[in-house]
């Protein structure tokens, strides 16, 4: 999972061998960045991750463990959980308002 979490961290930030416990925000890390993170990581895991997982777990290693130990429901049903219908066309929308808002008025 950490592996996963990083690799969707650097490819949003364009930076590499980012450390796993430094804070999000101090990469650069924007609220706009944290969606974009967030849409990779739900297509990619295949279920729904809210997005305050991501403010309350700002490191890799954080968001990793959150995600390895809270989201793993693949173990108690025998498949994992998809996303709700339109949840990434949503997470999508906010992304592309985040777009037009950020650092203007």
């Amino acid at each position: 999972m950490l592996d996963i979490v990083r690799d969707a961290w650097e490819r949003r930030l364009r930076k590499r061998r980012l450390g796993v416990d430094v804070n999000f925000f101090d990469f650069g890390g924007t609220s706009r960045i944290i969606a974009e993170v967030r849409v990779d990581l739900m297509a990619r895991l295949g279920r729904e991750i809210p997005l305050v997982a991501f403010y309350r777990h700002q490191n890799i290693r954080g968001l990793a463990r959150y995600l390895a130990s809270e989201g793993d429901t693949s173990s108690q049903s025998g498949r994992a959980r998809r996303p709700a219908p339109g949840s990434r066309r949503r997470a999508m929308r906010g992304v592309a308002r985040g777009d037009r808002t950020e650092g203007g008025t």
